[in-house]
């Protein structure tokens, strides 16, 4: 299991297509450095003790399909411009600390086949 948190330099990582940093004790918040990574669509990163609030970074992200940040300590309300994500097919986020509405933009999301939110 890795522990810690992700280090900023994943971000030099710009071929980078799949992410999966699932099941550890990685911790802290995600680094900005990830909007770098324009070439990312599967970004999923569940079962972990990531915080903060959902980065608005990942609304640059146009290649990315699916975003799962379920069961960690995310916070706040989801970031509006994840509505600016047309390939997105997966949106999941349960179990987490989130609060407020789900933004109209993500209406724009027509590629959309799972979205979960939840306790």
């Amino acid at each position: 299991r890795l522990r810690g948190q992700i280090p900023s330099s994943i971000g030099r990582l710009t071929g980078l297509k799949e992410c999966e940093l699932t099941e550890n004790i990685l911790s802290r918040t995600i680094p900005t450095e990830i909007s770098l990574l324009t070439s990312l669509e599967w970004f999923d990163l569940h079962d972990n003790y990531l915080s903060g609030t959902i980065m608005t970074q990942f609304g640059s992200l146009s290649n990315l399909g699916r975003l799962v940040l379920d069961s960690n300590l995310f916070s706040g309300t989801l970031p509006s411009n994840l509505g600016k994500l047309t390939l997105l097919t997966w949106l999941s986020a349960y179990f987490n600390k989130l609060t407020g509405s789900l933004p109209m933009e993500l209406g724009s999301l027509t590629a959309l086949e799972l979205m979960q939110f939840g306790w």
